[in-house]
């Protein structure tokens, strides 16, 4: 492989957090990227100060966010703590530092520790994902936050939002924060699908359930092959 594809693999790799990997792609590279590539696997495999000392680049601002968010899957007050020193640095990105936060915040409150809601609270909006929305929602109902736990609803995306069991649980949480029309509203939005917290919804407002319609022109063998299963 050339040089470029083999920087290629080896970024892909920092990636997938494998340093194994990082090490063999770089065995055919010239003398000084080996070195660096090599250093880069080190990270990896025990954060360290030789990183303060790395080419200002956006390829070691990668490898030293991955390298951090690694660590911060086992260790994510050991990740939070040494942050802002490479992120001073190597210039991290809104970005490179929320990879990082990300991990800390998935950690610590996947294990609801005291920290969870703060370090929810500091990842940038920019990496947050459907997991991790659903994670700060959780966290906040934990601890019988119903504000937070709404306000973490309302920063979800429309797509996520939208889903039947979000609109019950806004409406749910409505409720508990005093607003009752909002949350009537948001009952019956989300009693027009035919699914769980469909129904519950449905319960909620006394409102007969919406069952999936049945499809007149289903033939009689596909009604015959249902009826098998």
């Amino acid at each position: 492989l050339p040089p470029a594809l083999r920087w290629e693999r080896i970024d892909k790799a920092a990636g997938e957090w494998q340093p194994g990997v990082m090490r063999a792609a770089a065995r055919g590279l010239p003398a000084d990227e080996a070195a660096l590539a090599n250093d880069y696997a080190s990270f990896f495999e025990a954060v360290n100060e030789r990183a303060l000392n790395w080419p200002r680049t956006d390829r070691s601002r990668w490898m030293a966010s991955q390298g951090l968010a690694r660590l911060a899957k086992s260790v994510p007050v050991a990740a939070e703590a040494q942050l802002p020193r490479y992120a001073q640095a190597l210039g991290f990105t809104e970005a490179d530092r929320g990879r990082v936060l990300y991990q800390v915040a998935l950690q610590s409150a996947s294990s609801y520790e005291p920290e969870g809601a703060r370090r929810l609270a500091a990842v940038p909006l920019s990496a947050y994902d459907d997991r991790l929305h659903e994670l700060q929602v959780r966290e906040a109902i934990a601890r019988s936050d119903w504000a937070g736990a709404l306000a973490a609803i309302r920063r979800m995306g429309n797509e996520q939002r939208s889903q039947s069991r979000w609109t019950y649980f806004e409406a749910r949480l409505s409720e508990l924060t005093g607003d009752k029309s909002g949350a009537q509203a948001l009952y019956a939005k989300a009693a027009t699908k035919p699914e769980f917290h469909g129904f519950l919804a449905a319960d909620r407002i006394n409102q007969p359930y919406t069952l999936c319609p049945w499809i007149p022109h289903d033939t009689p063998a596909a009604k015959d092959a249902v009826a098998r299963t």
